[in-house]
């Protein structure tokens, strides 16, 4: 990618890094490993790495107004302290929810949270997204993911962006103030080249930024769809991609180690690790959820 430069590689060896994003309020950037049970955070300025264990697979997590984060575990969703500290069990999923487990999710302009489910297995089409009302409620957005991941949201709100990554699929739903949506439609489609489209993000020139899990990189898209540049990076399993910094000028990529043999491992020793490039746009700082 034209202008993009690695400026850092946290060496964390995540089994599956996941959602990352950066934290303005503590100048931290955050992310989960699900496979390893654990929260990371990055601190901009001391590049001073922690790590927090969690009790069982956490998904994502996302930051509230008011310092507490709301957490996606593999089964519920929990308000965290600033500590990460559980408080709270909001929702969890149905009794009869086999083999289903929370993936990805994001918070849209106006402070809504969306967040999907997937088939842990990997086979069946029972993964949904869904958004979460302020009375704790679900209301189901899509259904018929293998594997849910994303979403992301245009700058002005106007459009979300859902990906079926099973399907290679990008899709993008029209959104308005009341939080109502229009029909999906097919937006991106990801060559067997690319891989699969896996977390998602957006800049603030309307371009669409994916992660491409077997890809080896990072996709950028135009609004309209169209594919413009590839961020290479030497790991095949390339997972999710937020903007970061204070100046949201640098772009945080987290991966991961699953699936790899110990000769892939060999061959791609940084799989697992967060990777930090300087690009030549500018990002969208994180929303907080509104309590």
């Amino acid at each position: 990618m034209q202008g993009a430069q690695l400026v850092d590689v946290v060496d964390c060896r995540c089994i599956l890094g996941e959602g990352v994003f950066y934290s303005a309020g503590r100048q931290e950037i955050i992310w989960v490993d699900i496979q390893g049970c654990k929260i990371h955070t990055l601190h901009w300025q001391t590049r001073k790495h922690q790590t927090y264990n969690t009790a069982s697979r956490i998904c994502w997590l996302k930051e509230c107004e008011n310092g507490n984060f709301i957490a996606g575990f593999e089964d519920k969703i929990c308000l965290l302290t600033p500590a990460f500290l559980t408080k709270t069990v909001l929702w969890t999923l149905p009794a009869n929810a086999k083999n289903i487990r929370l993936n990805d999710a994001k918070v849209d302009r106006t402070g809504r949270l969306f967040f999907g489910t997937m088939d842990d297995l990997e086979v069946s089409p029972v993964g949904q997204l869904f958004a979460l009302g302020s009375d704790g409620g679900v209301k189901t957005v899509q259904q018929d993911f293998v594997v849910s991941n994303g979403p992301a949201f245009s700058p002005c709100g106007q459009f979300m962006y859902s990906v079926s990554s099973a399907a290679r699929t990008i899709y993008r739903l029209k959104l308005n103030a009341s939080g109502n949506y229009s029909e999906a439609e097919i937006f991106i489609r990801f060559t067997e080249e690319n891989g699969f489209p896996d977390g998602i993000t957006v800049d603030a020139e309307n371009n669409i930024w994916v992660a491409g899990w077997d890809g080896f990189g990072v996709f950028k898209f135009s609004q309209q769809g169209r594919l413009l540049e590839k961020l290479s990076i030497d790991v095949p399993k390339v997972t999710s991609v937020a903007f970061a910094g204070p100046d949201m000028k640098h772009i945080a990529v987290t991966s991961a180690r699953k699936g790899l043999s110990s000769d892939d491992l060999n061959n791609w020793p940084g799989s697992g690790s967060l990777f930090i490039y300087s690009v030549p746009v500018t990002g969208i700082p994180e929303p907080y959820i509104i309590n």
